[in-house]
């Protein structure tokens, strides 16, 4: 049994690291690169939470569905208040994908702790 145990685990790693093998790493040239005035390169910055909840929000109202689910996926990421309140505004969608992409998030929010209510006014 032991025997088995060991040829399935080195099994299971040649075809995780055969896998990796075939993953494409992304050329130099393929990164976003701005020029600043002293003609260096510089690599473009990452964005802040603020702007990626804004970005989040534009396409929860966009028309098309595929760039509401993926905002609502982004949205469970991010366990704040401000996320948490987007995807409950979403739960009335029209698209059964993005009510279910909602859930789910808020689901992820409720797992690492954050408990979602409204205090008394």
């Amino acid at each position: 049994m032991r025997a088995f145990q060991i040829l399935f685990s080195i099994s299971i790693l040649f075809c995780v690291s055969f896998t990796w093998s075939k993953v494409p790493v992304p050329a130099a040239d393929s990164l976003q690169i701005e020029n600043n005035r002293s003609g260096v390169p510089k690599v473009q910055s990452r964005s802040t939470i603020d702007k990626t909840l804004e970005m989040a929000s534009r396409k929860l109202q966009s028309k098309v569905e595929s760039d509401r689910i993926s905002a609502a996926k982004l949205l469970g990421k991010y366990t704040i208040r401000n996320s948490s309140l987007l995807l409950i505004g979403s739960l009335n969608d029209s698209s059964a994908l993005v009510r279910r992409a909602v859930l789910v998030s808020l689901v992820e929010h409720y797992n690492n702790g954050q408990i979602i209510y409204e205090p008394a006014l």
